[in-house]
């Protein structure tokens, strides 16, 4: 069972989007 690692990538960059956001969320600017 191979994954593609285009998909691989974009799991990634969601996981680190979410964290950006939740960093964001917690400590307004």
């Amino acid at each position: 069972m191979e994954v593609p690692l285009e998909a691989f990538v974009m799991l990634y960059y969601l996981l680190i989007t979410l964290n950006f956001y939740n960093v964001h969320s917690l400590k307004p600017l």
